[in-house]
C-alpha cells in the first residue's frame, strides 16, 4: 500500500459523500512511479516463476 502522506495527498470531502485527493503534480509523479514500480515488479515475479522452462540462447546468435 502507498503511504498517502508520504506522496503529500490531502483528503476533500465532498457534501454527496464523495472523496477525492487532491495532489500537487509532484505527488502525482510519485504517485505514478510507484504504481509503474509495483506492475514492473509484478512482470518480475511472474517471469522468475517460468526460469526453470526458459531457454538459453547466445545474444550474438540472433
Amino acid at each position: 500500500m502507498v503511504d498517502q502522506r508520504r506522496l503529500g495527498f490531502t483528503p476533500a470531502h465532498f457534501i454527496v459523500g464523495y472523496v477525492a485527493y487532491l495532489v500537487s503534480a509532484s505527488a502525482y509523479e510519485r504517485l505514478v512511479d510507484e504504481i509503474d514500480d509495483y506492475e514492473l515488479a509484478k512482470i518480475v515475479a511472474r517471469r522468475r516463476e517460468k526460469v526453470s522452462t526458459a531457454v538459453e540462447v547466445n545474444i550474438d546468435d540472433l
